[in-house]
C-alpha cells in the first residue's frame, strides 16, 4: 500500500485491513488502478472486476453474465487504464476491451483478442499489447487500429506483456521471451540478451524512476 508504506502478503491481507473483504478464498489480482476518486480497481483471474471504495468501506465485484450483454465480456482480466475523463479501459483474456464510464455504467466491449496491457500516448491513442499478435495501435478519433507485429516490432515474439509511457513521450514495450523494444519518433529500437545487458528476455513490467531511466 503506497498510502501507508507497508506490504501485504495478498489482496486480501490488505482489504482485510481497510474493513473489506474479497470472499473466502484469496483472490488473484493480475492489475491495479486507481481513479480520480481514489478508488481502486481490481482487475482478476475468474473472478471478473472489484471496485474498492476505501473511504466508503465499500466493494462491488463486477462480473460476467452471459444473459447480459452489458455485463463484462469476460471473468479472467488482465489490464486497466484509467483516462482523463474517469472512463477504465480493462483488457481481457482472448475477449477485447471492455470500457467503463460512470455516464454509460455498462461496459461496452472492443472485440481486440486478448489483451494484456494497455499504454495511451501523449496524442490520445491507444497501444493494446497482445498475447498472440503484436501491439495493436488504436486511434479513438478516426475508429482506426493498426498492428505492429515482429518485422515492425523486432521483439522475438507477438506476446506483449507490459507498455510504458516514458516521461519524453516515447513508449517502451516488454515482451514474454522476446525482449524489450522502444517506440521514438515512429519506429521501433529492439533489445534482447543478445544486442545489449538485458538480463532476460522476458519483461513483465516497466517503471521510470526520476532520472527518467
Amino acid at each position: 500500500s503506497s498510502r501507508e508504506r507497508k506490504w501485504y502478503a495478498s489482496p486480501n491481507e490488505f482489504m482485510r485491513s481497510q474493513g473489506l473483504n474479497l470472499g473466502q478464498q484469496d483472490v488473484f489480482v493480475k492489475a491495479i488502478a486507481e481513479d480520480a476518486q481514489g478508488r481502486l480497481w481490481l482487475a482478476t483471474e475468474h473472478q471478473g472486476l472489484y471496485v474498492a471504495d476505501l473511504q466508503r468501506r465499500q466493494l462491488t465485484n463486477a462480473i460476467y453474465n452471459a444473459a447480459n450483454p452489458n455485463t463484462l465480456p469476460d471473468n479472467t482480466l488482465q489490464s486497466l487504464y484509467v483516462d482523463k475523463s474517469g472512463g477504465v479501459w480493462i483488457g481481457t483474456y482472448k475477449n477485447g476491451v471492455a470500457y467503463y464510464s460512470p455516464s454509460l455504467a455498462h461496459f461496452p466491449t472492443v472485440p481486440l483478442g486478448d489483451i494484456c496491457c494497455i499504454a495511451v500516448d501523449q496524442q490520445g491513442n491507444y497501444w493494446y499489447g497482445t498475447n498472440d499478435s503484436g501491439l495493436l495501435l488504436h486511434t479513438p478519433g478516426h475508429g482506426t487500429y493498426r498492428r505492429y507485429r515482429l518485422p515492425q516490432t523486432g521483439l522475438g515474439t507477438d506476446v506483449v506483456v507490459c507498455a510504458l509511457l516514458a516521461s519524453d513521450g516515447t513508449l517502451w514495450f516488454g515482451s514474454f521471451n522476446g525482449g524489450l523494444t522502444h517506440y521514438a519518433n515512429g519506429s521501433f529500437r529492439a533489445f534482447n540478451t543478445g544486442n545489449s545487458q538485458l538480463a532476460n528476455n522476458s519483461v513483465w513490467s516497466l517503471a521510470e524512476d526520476a532520472q527518467g531511466n
